[in-house]
């Protein structure tokens, strides 16, 4: 069970970290950490935040996880009026190496361009994987709330999404991948931007 300790202080900030790290994303089942058992801890004291994912090389390569562990930091330094943000692996072969990449804010590979070329090509497609998941999730809870009626996502502008910790999340994963971010982009791209028609739509049967 992930540990949280509160904010005496300011406990907003704790809702504000909850919800950052449910718009970090699980590479393997691309759904949030929070929901993953991917963290092992998070400790919230005055205005720094802790982290700790438990992730063994079962779960991720060392590069997946480097880039797993980042994105969870990246996600934490939206939160607005944070602190010192931490954020650390365990339980991995390559803890270590990790860690030391990610305090420095820098790749832990640096040994060779094949190192560096291989992580580039994770965290790329992460990015992908990440920006599909969080179009999924915003245009489910329009569908959920009643918003929208299935087979008419394909219409939804950016502007039409609640200013809500999904749509961050959405607004982050599109800027990695260099999408617009202008109130009138449509929400169902792939990650080159191009339209995609709603999965829900049928095509009309051959005569």
């Amino acid at each position: 069970m992930t540990a949280l300790v509160d904010v005496s202080h300011r406990p907003s900030l704790r809702s504000a970290v909850d919800d950052a790290l449910s718009g970090a994303l699980d590479p393997v089942l691309t759904e949030p950490t929070t929901d993953t058992g991917l963290l092992a801890s998070v400790s919230v004291v005055g205005e720094s935040v802790s982290v700790v994912l438990q992730l063994s090389e079962s779960v991720a390569s060392a590069a997946m996880a480097f880039v797993l562990a980042a994105d969870v930091a990246d996600a934490l330094y939206q939160v607005a009026d944070i602190g010192e943000v931490c954020v650390q692996v365990s339980d991995h072969p390559n803890a270590a190496r990790i860690n030391a990449g990610l305090s420095s804010t820098a790749f832990y590979l640096e040994e060779s361009d094949d190192d560096t070329e291989r992580v580039d090509e994770v965290r790329a497609a992460f990015d992908r994987r990440a920006h599909d998941a969080a179009v999924r999730r915003c245009l489910d809870a329009l569908i959920r709330d009643g918003r929208i009626p299935i087979g008419q996502s394909d219409h939804v502008l950016l502007r039409d999404l609640p200013r809500d910790a999904l749509r961050s999340t959405l607004m982050r994963r599109r800027a990695n991948l260099g999408l617009s971010l202008c109130p009138n982009s449509r929400v169902l791209v792939d990650h080159t931007g191009a339209y995609l028609p709603d999965p829900g739509r049928r095509a009309p049967l051959a005569s």
